[in-house]
């Protein structure tokens, strides 16, 4: 299946930070987040780029923002948000968090970063299907193998699902992060 780029799009990034992530993570978390606003096209004209966190809970760690600077800032705020990995909560507030401020032709995406299984999956993929009947490309990056099949089950395209091993090589897939922003054709 081919990827088309997008070039004017709305990337949400919706992290994990559960008490399982732990702190150690986030910071790895951070890392690859800054490698992915890097490697973006960051910019009123194309791309504009938030950041939702979730455990038992989700927030709203930055609304979409187009300047790389400000974007930095909001990522060295985060911080673990605790609790179980509350999926579905995460995806209904990145839903709305989008819905709510995407541009015309901007392509909006959720870009699903997980380690964990979702303390509900039915509920997790009810919640992907209403982005997706949004619009909404939902991309996942499982880390570890115990988020694998909630981010197969959420993600729009098998060929916008990634897996590392652990935390330690998250970062450096940052760069890749654009690769899988883009529109599967068949």
């Amino acid at each position: 299946k081919a990827c088309v780029p997008v070039t004017r799009a709305e990337v949400l990034f919706l992290i994990e930070a559960s008490d399982f992530v732990g702190a150690a993570n986030i910071e790895l978390n951070k890392d690859f987040l800054k490698q992915s606003v890097a490697a973006l096209d960051v910019g009123p004209q194309v791309i504009n780029v938030a950041i939702v966190a979730y455990g038992s809970s989700a927030q709203v760690v930055t609304p979409l923002l187009d300047n790389r600077d400000a974007l930095n800032t909001a990522i060295d705020s985060i911080s673990v948000v605790g609790g179980d990995a509350d999926l579905a909560a995460g995806l209904d507030q990145a839903t709305s968090t989008l819905f709510d401020s995407v541009r015309n032709n901007a392509q909006p995406f959720i870009y699903l970063v997980a380690s964990s299984q979702s303390t509900n999956s039915a509920q997790a993929i009810t919640s992907a299907d209403a982005a997706k009947s949004f619009g909404i490309i939902i991309v996942a990056q499982a880390v570890g193998s115990g988020a694998l099949q909630d981010s197969q089950s959420v993600s729009s395209s098998d060929r916008q699902v990634a897996q590392v091993e652990n935390y330690s090589q998250l970062p450096q897939t940052g760069s890749s992060v654009s690769d899988r922003i883009c529109i599967v054709q068949n």
